[in-house]
Formats: structure tokens, sequence, C-alpha cells
């Protein structure tokens, strides 16, 4: 699993990943919208259990775990749009998974910041837009059954 993994670092195999279709797509979103709401309410279930421990920082597990929660509400257009841009970069062979977080991290600081510019921290969105984009990735791998494999060589 961890050649396969690291040979797929920046590109994809183009005639692979023309068996990738919308419906793959908008199935990994979905995936990906699950996959954080579970992560969060883990986290808020951690973190309150943590409330009175020394370490400051593990105070805000929950907090953290409330906005992985409440990402579908906020993230579903990234996903969308990131969806898209996927399907193009799949297509064109720059799928690797290196290349999709670049994306996700991208998109989610063009799309976000503009509108949350004085709410959530830059940081925070580029985190977030970069995790989702690995899972996002992630899923397509599971459920594509060889749509992202790495380059052949010819």
């Amino acid at each position: 699993m961890i050649g396969p993994v690291r040979q797929t670092i920046w590109r994809n195999d183009i005639s692979a990943a023309q068996t990738l279709s919308v419906s793959t797509v908008l199935l990994a979103a979905l995936g990906t919208m699950l996959f954080t709401v579970a992560l969060g309410g883990l986290l808020m279930v951690f973190g309150s259990f943590l409330q009175d421990v020394e370490l400051f920082w593990l105070r805000y597990l929950g907090g953290f775990g409330f906005l992985f929660f409440i990402s579908p509400l906020l993230s579903w257009y990234g996903l969308i749009f990131g969806g898209a841009t996927f399907l193009i970069a799949a297509n064109k062979g720059y799928a690797g998974w290196l290349s999709i977080l670049i994306l996700g991290i991208a998109s989610s600081t063009l799309l976000y910041v503009p509108f949350f510019s004085n709410d959530i921290h830059p940081v925070i969105l580029i985190v977030f837009g970069g995790m989702t984009a690995l899972v996002f990735w992630l899923v397509v791998k599971v459920i594509s059954k060889g749509g992202l494999i790495p380059p052949r060589q010819h």
C-alpha cells in the first residue's frame, strides 16, 4: 500500500482517471463530510473530558471539534468547487495526493478568506482545507478501485 501511495505523490495515470465519474466525486464529498462530522464529534467528546487538564491547548479540542462538526455546513460549496477541479486535475494527470493537498489549501484560502477574513484565522482554513483534501483523495482512491493509480511507465 505504501509503494503506490508514494508513487502517486504528484501524478496519476490519465487513462485510469477516465473511469472517475461525477457520482464518484459526489460520493467522495459525502464521505468526506461524514468523516469530518465524526471527527468533530470525537474531538468534542474528548475535549469535554480534558477541561481540567493543565496543558492549555488540550482545552481547545472541544472548540476544534465543534469546527469540524459544523464544517459540512460551511464547506459544501468548497467540496463542489474542489470536486470539479479534482476531476479536471485527474483527467490531466495531476491528481497525486500532494497535488490535491495543495489544491485543497489553495481552494480553501481563495474561497473562504474573502468571506471569513475577520472571523476565522487563515491558518485554520489552511489546515481544514488540506485535511479535507487529503480525506477526499483517500475516499476517491478507496471507492474508485483503480481510478487513482500511479502513472504507467512507457
